[in-house]
């Protein structure tokens, strides 16, 4: 099975200049979104947030 992907959906930034966005998860062997289980889309983070909680779970990391 593939790795999938997380991408941080963004294009605001904090007034310290981190983007920040919501998570939306994509399977790149079946190349469809699959949205993001047990994960509130609505939530938004920073981009460091979004990178921890990437790695926590074993997805990769991309900023969309």
């Amino acid at each position: 099975m593939a790795q999938l992907i997380a991408i941080l959906m963004t294009e605001k930034r904090t007034e310290e200049g981190e983007r920040f966005g919501y998570i939306d998860l994509f399977d790149p062997e079946r190349r469809e979104r699959v949205g993001a289980p047990d994960f509130d889309d609505t939530k938004f983070m920073t981009e460091t947030e979004a990178r921890k909680l990437a790695e926590e779970r074993g997805w990769s990391f991309r900023i969309g």
